[in-house]
């Protein structure tokens, strides 16, 4: 039996507003996306709730769904994960988020 492998992508923090600028698009929806756009053709796209009932909804919440954490067990404030993220993820994301708005400009 072959080990299954997966990617988890999760479009945190993509949602956004048309700007007038951008022919009324969203600037995802305007950027050049093929790799994005490749991806997905390849892929199983499908919808979740990850909010359980009675929290507010927030990306901290979900994540943690997301990753297999039930969020009324193991969810204790946005600083938490942060602090614990940021020592290991600071540079690499900070380099991703510069290279990803350029994109966008």
């Amino acid at each position: 039996m072959s080990e299954r492998k997966y990617i988890v992508v999760l479009g945190d923090g993509m949602a956004d507003e048309p700007v007038a600028e951008l022919g009324d698009k969203t600037p995802l929806a305007y950027a050049d996306t093929p790799a994005m756009d490749g991806i997905c053709k390849k892929s199983e796209i499908g919808m979740v709730q990850t909010i359980p009932d009675g929290m507010k909804p927030g990306s901290d919440t979900a994540n943690l769904a997301v990753l297999g954490y039930d969020p009324k067990i193991y969810y204790s404030g946005r600083s938490h994960l942060r602090r614990s993220a940021s020592a290991y993820f600071h540079r690499t994301f900070i380099a991703f988020a510069l290279f990803s708005y350029r994109n966008f400009v």
